[in-house]
């Protein structure tokens, strides 16, 4: 795999760690009421889908390592719906 491979998917690793440390200790209607802490997970899922969508198109393992890449690039499309 190559540098930019890998450098990828460190990324989408850093953001998964990110969001659990976002989300450790938080109750699910203290995040539904923060707009802040909701920003900031959406934002990680964001570069997740990103980091992992990119990947997939540089090396051809990334698909058969993440089963479900292509239900987390679609979320990353959702949630930016305009690009």
């Amino acid at each position: 795999m190559n540098p930019r491979s890998i450098k990828r998917l460190e990324d989408a690793r850093d953001a998964c760690a990110l969001i659990q440390a976002f989300t450790s200790d938080v109750s699910r209607d203290s995040f539904l009421a923060s707009d802040l802490l909701r920003s900031a997970v959406e934002r990680q899922l964001e570069i997740i889908g990103e980091a992992l969508g990119i990947a997939a198109k540089e090396h051809e393992t990334v698909q058969t390592l993440f089963p479900e890449l292509r239900r987390i690039v679609a979320l990353r499309n959702r949630l930016i719906p305009w690009l």
